[in-house]
């Protein structure tokens, strides 16, 4: 009757162990799978950051080129207006070496706006 009661008691410990150990483990999974998610997550956050973070200095590049580009176009004219006669809006008069240079100019402003402000799409 001792052995019996002995071997039940055993017997219980051992399984009480065993639910104990595979609780545990599955506890154990759980807390894995969690922490998996949570840096997939993470990386997620990370790419869709970066992603958005190229966009933006894109969109900026491309503003910046537009400004540079203007600003030679404007440079351009206030060249004409002031070597020449008249204004853009009714026209300018001007010798040709003195379109021939604002022209030159221009280009080269253009030129290194684009070096400048290199923009990939």
């Amino acid at each position: 009757m001792k052995n019996a009661k002995l071997i039940i008691t055993v017997a219980v410990i051992l399984g009480v162990s065993v639910i104990t150990s595979q609780a545990i483990k599955q506890n154990s999974n759980k807390e894995q799978v969690k922490l998996k998610i949570a840096q997939e997550r993470r990386v997620f956050e990370y790419e869709k950051d970066q992603k958005s973070a190229e966009k933006s200095t894109k969109i900026l590049a491309k503003m910046d080129l537009n400004n540079c580009l203007e600003s030679a176009e404007e440079q351009y004219w206030n060249y004409m207006e002031l070597n020449g006669t008249g204004d853009r809006v009714e026209g300018v008069k001007a010798n040709t070496y003195i379109w021939d240079a604002a022209t030159d100019k221009k280009k080269d402003d253009i030129d290194n706006c684009y070096k400048r402000y290199q923009v990939n799409d």
